[in-house]
C-alpha cells in the first residue's frame, strides 16, 4: 500500500467582480483627471473627419498602469500583454476587453 498523494494547494481562482471594480474605479478617477484638467482636444474630437475623432479615449501606454492596481488582487502583475494596442474608446470596452485578457492569462499561469 502507497503512500497518499500529497494534497497540492487549490488552484486560485479568477476573482473576476474584484478585476471588473478596479478597472472601472481605474476608468473613473482617469475621466475624472481629464475633467479636472480639461481636455484641449475635446471641440476637435467632436467633429467627423479629425484624427481626434478617431483617437481612443485611453491609449494603451496609460492602460499599461492599472496593471499595477491589479497586482494587489491577483498577486501577480499580469503582462503588458493583456492591454488592447490602439488603446480603449470607452469604459465598457476597456473593462469587457482587459478582465477576459487577465483571465486568460490567468487561466495559463494556473492552470
Amino acid at each position: 500500500m502507497g503512500l497518499p498523494a500529497p494534497k497540492l494547494p487549490p488552484k486560485p481562482s479568477y476573482p473576476k467582480t474584484r478585476v471588473e471594480g478596479a478597472l472601472d474605479s481605474w476608468w473613473r478617477a482617469q475621466e475624472s483627471a481629464t475633467a479636472r484638467h480639461g481636455n484641449p482636444f475635446s471641440d476637435a474630437a467632436t467633429k467627423s473627419g479629425t484624427v481626434f475623432g478617431i483617437q481612443p479615449q485611453v491609449s494603451s501606454q496609460e492602460a499599461v498602469t492599472v496593471l499595477i492596481e491589479l497586482k494587489a488582487i491577483l498577486g501577480y502583475e499580469p503582462s503588458s500583454n493583456v492591454i488592447k494596442r490602439g488603446g480603449y474608446k470607452s469604459c465598457d470596452e476597456f473593462v469587457r476587453d482587459l478582465t477576459t485578457a487577465v483571465e486568460q492569462e490567468h487561466l495559463k499561469k494556473h492552470h
